[in-house]
């Protein structure tokens, strides 16, 4: 319920040897099928993808550092890694793609974590062919 009617995070994004803090909004669209990620400012892009396209979710506190960019990494302060969460999806055309976000605290982040696996495993049986 939280997930589609938005909640605040904070995507980071690598720029020019430094990071980049975007306040956004979190939602799941009404259909259960698609995550949003809109910032707060217009000159800023969105980030949506379809829960069928989530390739893999990496945390800090159970998959390590490994599979988060050094900028990242190094622009977070004092105790955000317990926060960060990276998503890596695959648009339909398109190559891969990953983006980075903060969690508000521990507690969302393993919210999060543990409601994307039930809305990923519900969409991949949705789009499951029947027989």
């Amino acid at each position: 319920r939280e997930a589609t009617q938005g909640r605040p995070v904070t995507i980071l994004k690598e720029l020019h040897g430094g990071l980049q803090r975007v306040p956004a909004m979190f939602m799941v669209d009404q259909n259960l099928t698609e995550l949003h990620f809109e910032p707060g400012s217009a000159s800023e892009p969105a980030v949506r993808c379809s829960l069928q396209e989530i390739q893999d979710l990496y945390s800090v506190t159970l998959d390590g550092e490994s599979g988060f960019p050094p900028g990242v990494l190094g622009g977070l302060k004092g105790g955000e890694a317990s926060r960060l969460l990276r998503i890596y999806y695959q648009e339909a055309g398109d190559g891969p793609r990953s983006f980075c976000f903060l969690e508000e605290d521990a507690d969302a982040l393993s919210r999060f974590m543990q409601g994307l696996k039930v809305l990923c495993a519900h969409a991949m049986r949705d789009s499951a062919p029947k027989s």
